[in-house]
């Protein structure tokens, strides 16, 4: 199966088990990375976060949050939180269309039960792209440090949201931390407005 016929799955199960078949690396220090593109940028996300791909034809808005939070899509009755990768890394922004894919991930993210510390639960993000392009290998020792960058969403809850940098096939991809694309308080806030009756309808 290729990836461009991946891009179509809406079946959870058989997105998995494509996934599981790519996960077998050439070396001990590397791993696969879904490289998505913004605009005329690559940017890698590491595979074994996403969970699958679909087309993004519906997107609920959620008022009083950052522009960078597009709002909520209902994922086979599930309603997740989908961030414009675009805005969230400060790029100029681009009108959705028929062809934006989204890339649903598994992160972790916090939740309150009465601890000093919040426990960390699963959680399925959605992010806008605008394309997918392959799922390369990537060793270790051949990524680079980011460049130095002023942004103030490069840094979420003290880690760096761009890993670094690797150049691979005459393209640079940066890669990513899907972990911290949001904040504690803006994912707490994100999951707070999936569950508020009447937001979204399916």
């Amino acid at each position: 199966m290729t990836l461009s016929e991946w891009n179509l799955f809406d079946d959870e199960e058989e997105a998995r088990r494509w996934v599981s078949q790519q996960m077998l690396a050439p070396s001990a220090d590397s791993r696969q990375w879904l490289v998505c593109l913004l605009g005329d940028r690559a940017y890698g996300i590491a595979i074994h976060h996403v969970v699958q791909m679909v087309r993004c034809n519906r997107v609920t808005p959620i008022p009083q949050l950052p522009p960078f939070l597009a709002g909520l899509f209902n994922l086979e009755g599930e309603v997740i939180p989908v961030v414009d990768l675009r805005l969230r890394l400060e790029l100029p922004a681009g009108a959705p269309g028929d062809r934006t894919i989204l890339v649903v991930v598994r992160v972790a993210h916090p939740v309150d039960m009465g601890q000093p510390a919040p426990t960390m639960v699963g959680k399925q993000l959605g992010l806008m792209v605008d394309a997918v392009l392959d799922l390369p290998f990537i060793a270790e020792g051949d990524i680079q440090p980011s460049p130095p960058t002023t942004s103030q969403g490069s840094i979420v809850d003290e880690r760096p949201v761009r890993l670094g940098v690797v150049r691979q096939s005459g393209r640079e991809i940066t890669l990513l931390d899907v972990e911290v694309l949001l904040s504690r308080e803006e994912m707490l806030a994100a999951i707070a407005g999936s569950t508020v009756t009447g937001l979204f309808h399916a």
